[in-house]
C-alpha cells in the first residue's frame, strides 16, 4: 500500500490531507456510543496510555465547533452527546493515535515544538478556514487552550516529513475493538477505522 503522504509543509493542505486520511475508510453510517468507562483503555501508543475518559473528553472539545466538523473535516454527523457518530470517534481517536505517534519519533530527533512555530501554525489555520456565512475564522470558535493543542499536535504530525521510518523504531498502536481497529497503513503508521457490523451500544454514565 502507498505510504501516506507526509511530506507536507502547508499546514492547510496537511490539515485536510489528514482529514481524508483518517476518514476515508468510514464503512459504516451507524452511531458510536459515546466512551463512558472512565479507566478503560480507548488506546495505546508505545507507553502512551489513552483512556475512554480522554477520548470522550476530546471528542466532545471537537465537536463544539460543528461548522469546523462539516466545511473543513468533512463530517457532517456529529451525533449528540452521549452517542456521537463512529465518523466523529474514529477521526478524534485516529488523530490522537498520530499524533502520539508522531510526538514519540520525534524524541529520536529530540525535536519538540517551539511556541513560535505553534503560534504559526494555528495562524495558518485561522487564515485558510473561513466560514462563507458571516466571514470569520472557523478554527477561532474553539478555546485558546484547545487551539494551542491542535497547534502542537499538527506540528509533530508536520514534523514526520523528516523523520525516516525505516531507521526509526514506530510506536506500537493497540485499540480497544469497541472503538474499531488499527490500519497499519505503512511501516506502523495508519489510522483507526470504526467497528464493522453491528456497533456497541453506549455504556450508561457513570458505569
Amino acid at each position: 500500500m502507498r505510504r501516506p503522504d507526509l511530506r507536507i509543509s502547508h499546514l492547510p493542505v496537511l490539515l485536510l490531507a489528514v482529514g481524508a486520511l483518517l476518514l476515508g475508510a468510514c464503512a459504516d453510517d451507524g452511531e458510536l456510543g459515546g466512551p463512558t468507562v472512565g479507566g478503560s483503555l480507548a488506546a495505546s501508543v508505545g507507553a502512551f496510555e489513552y483512556t475512554s475518559a480522554d477520548l470522550e473528553e476530546e471528542v466532545e472539545q471537537w465537536v463544539v465547533n460543528p461548522n469546523f466538523m462539516t466545511q473543513v473535516l468533512g463530517i457532517a454527523d456529529i451525533g449528540r452527546e452521549g452517542r456521537r457518530s463512529a465518523d466523529v470517534v474514529s477521526f478524534v481517536l485516529s488523530h490522537r493515535v498520530l499524533t502520539e505517534q508522531s510526538r514519540q519519533l520525534a524524541e529520536d530527533t529530540g525535536y519538540e515544538p517551539s511556541q513560535e512555530e505553534v503560534d504559526a501554525l494555528v495562524s495558518q489555520i485561522d487564515q485558510a478556514f473561513v466560514d462563507p456565512s458571516t466571514g470569520g475564522a472557523l478554527f477561532q470558535v474553539y478555546d485558546e487552550d484547545f487551539r494551542q493543542r491542535l497547534g502542537r499536535d499538527f506540528a509533530y504530525q508536520q514534523n514526520l516529513q523528516t523523520v525516516d521510518a525505516t531507521g526509526s523504531e514506530v510506536p506500537a498502536v493497540d485499540v480497544n475493538p469497541r472503538y474499531g481497529s488499527f490500519e497499519n497503513q505503512d511501516r506502523g503508521i495508519g489510522r483507526v477505522n470504526p467497528p464493522v457490523g453491528p456497533l456497541p451500544q453506549p455504556a450508561p454514565s457513570g458505569s
